[in-house]
């Protein structure tokens, strides 16, 4: 399984850059599981405590599109993690293209923050 690390940010820059989402590509191959693990911390290297968060983690073809696959998101609140599985069950259901995802954490204010964006890469399946 992959681990993410969001790192904290320091102080500096443009107001809102520190803001921007991460950039990760995923590859996935038609019908396979693709499980990863995202563990935010603050900038003294400790895991952020997510308690009242709720995570959501998509992909879609485009941005605008309204057909989107859902991965299922365990948070762990005190360790700062976010587990993210995309099933086979789902993974089988998307063509073979380019998409693009991002992973969101919401807080219990409802205030929302889009952590990791990126491209995605579906690789058609041999064996069925």
């Amino acid at each position: 399984m992959t681990d993410i690390v969001f790192p904290g940010q320091l102080a500096g820059g443009p107001i809102g850059r520190e803001y921007l989402p991460a950039n990760y590509d995923l590859v996935i191959y038609k019908g396979d599981y693709l499980p990863f693990d995202i563990t935010l911390k603050n900038s003294s290297n400790e895991p952020l405590d997510l308690t009242g968060y709720t995570a959501k983690c998509s992909i879609r073809s485009t941005s605008d599109s309204n057909t989107a696959y859902d991965a299922t998101c365990t948070v762990s609140p005190s360790e700062g993690k976010v587990s993210v599985k995309f099933p086979s069950s789902l993974t089988s259901t998307i063509a073979a293209g380019s998409y693009v995802w991002d992973f969101q954490l919401t807080d219990s204010d409802s205030n929302v923050r889009t952590y990791f964006t990126g491209d995605v890469t579906v690789y058609s399946e041999v064996s069925r």
